[in-house]
């Protein structure tokens, strides 16, 4: 059954790639793309958090680098997501 809601992996791909070209803007998005975007970049504020707070309590050096890491690569995410909407 279609709700109209179902993910759609390749609208995000589309997009990164129309947004290197300079193509998109938030007007070319619909509302659930919209919506769809504004909940990744939250899912992935929420984890760099939840991984730097992680890697603030390890000991093991390695565990804290791989932390630290998943963590910077989550902002990263964030903020390619986030210039979406600019």
């Amino acid at each position: 059954m279609d709700h109209g809601y179902a993910y759609k992996p390749d609208v995000i791909r589309h997009t990164t790639d129309d947004h290197a070209k300079g193509g998109v803007s938030v007007a070319n998005l619909n509302q659930m793309e919209l919506q769809n975007l504004r909940e990744l970049i939250g899912s992935h504020e929420t984890a760099s958090n939840k991984l730097q707070s992680y890697a603030g309590q390890c000991s093991d050096p390695q565990l804290k680098q791989m932390l630290q890491q998943s963590a910077q690569s989550a902002r990263s995410t964030r903020d390619k997501l986030i210039s979406f909407l600019k």
